[in-house]
């Protein structure tokens, strides 16, 4: 099994046995004959659940590298070619929470799986039929385990539905990555170029990158029922450090024989996730529903 799909599958194996113990914990501790919650109850209140969802990412180039040097060409002509927001990563994790009269702090650590891609493209030769063309395209997957603080603040206070806005920072400790590489090759010999592909490599490349830190802010909604509260938000993750680990740039020599080395980047997310989660502090007589 790949080591990607370990770590995937060890995160998924984790947060339904975590789901499996809060669940148990919450019906345990749950004090009979006591349907629902009073403002009271909920104006102080501990919360502990699982959070899984989707992301997006943008990569942005700060500087460019190529182990390719031209010769009387720009250098831009050896720059990647990204795309934003394009493939879609998945992340699971805890929702650790303290609220207290609108305001919330809330750490959630998470492990997430990245997602984004990007294109080599590079020609020898001038004009057909002296011309060689070959295009590398490259799904880079990051493994990551993030560890948010946040802080929200209810924009309704009251009710089963509260709205909500958040701001904090990250940091993200990087546990696998990999690259997926396809290679298209076209030679212009025969007159009529017709593309072929050079075949599929997955490589390791761990230890190209780094941990990063970053900040982020979102918007969202928490939904009382029962014993149980959910929230939805969508969060904006922007990157402040670089990812790549410099000093690995170019030791890879698999990627670095067809030009292929990290940027100096910075990683932007969009991650929209569901929490289920449940209070510490539970009802007693005195704050019995009505």
């Amino acid at each position: 099994m790949k080591p990607g799909n370990l770590l995937f599958n060890r995160s998924l194996l984790f947060a339904l046995l975590a789901f499996s113990t809060i669940t148990l914990v919450g019906q345990a501790r749950r004090a009979p004959g006591i349907g629902g919650y009073t403002e009271e109850f909920l104006k102080t209140q501990w919360w502990l659940g699982i959070k899984v969802g989707i992301n997006y990412t943008d990569p942005n180039p700060i500087v460019s590298y190529s182990s390719i040097s031209t010769i009387g060409l720009p250098e831009q002509d050896l720059d990647k070619g990204y795309e934003v927001f394009s493939l879609p990563g998945a992340q699971a994790g805890l929702d650790m929470t303290f609220y207290h009269r609108g305001f919330a702090i809330g750490i959630q650590p998470t492990y997430k799986r990245i997602r984004y891609k990007y294109f080599n493209y590079r020609t020898w030769g001038f004009v057909a039929p002296n011309l060689f063309d070959m295009e590398y395209s490259i799904e880079q997957r990051i493994d990551a385990v993030d560890v948010p603080l946040s802080i929200k603040y209810e924009i309704i206070q009251s009710g089963k539905t509260r709205p909500f806005v958040m701001a904090g920072g990250y940091y993200s400790f990087i546990t696998h990555a990999e690259k997926k590489v396809d290679i298209m090759y076209t030679d212009h010999a025969t007159g009529s170029p017709i593309p072929t592909s050079g075949g599929t490599q997955i490589l390791g490349v761990t230890q190209q990158f780094q941990n990063y830190a970053g900040v982020l802010g979102g918007v969202g909604v928490s939904l009382d029922y029962l014993n149980i509260r959910t929230v939805f938000e969508a969060v904006y993750l922007r990157g402040l450090t670089d990812i790549t680990n410099s000093g690995n740039r170019f030791t890879q020599t698999e990627l670095t024989s067809i030009g292929d080395v990290n940027d100096e980047l910075k990683m932007d997310n969009i991650n929209v996730s569901l929490s289920f989660v449940f209070p510490l502090r539970y009802i007693d007589k005195q704050f019995q529903a009505y």
